[in-house]
């Protein structure tokens, strides 16, 4: 059973920035959070 994509969140800048931040304090999978301070850091 697929699901369908109906809500989707679109940020930019700095909003999306904050918000990466604040959500890869709580990532626990160790390849996303480092991907996640790559993508941080890069910015």
């Amino acid at each position: 059973m697929r699901f369908k994509q109906t809500d989707v969140l679109m940020l930019n800048g700095e909003k999306a920035t904050r918000l990466l931040s604040r959500v890869a304090e709580h990532m626990h999978h160790p390849i996303r959070r480092l991907r996640t301070r790559l993508i941080l850091t890069s910015l």
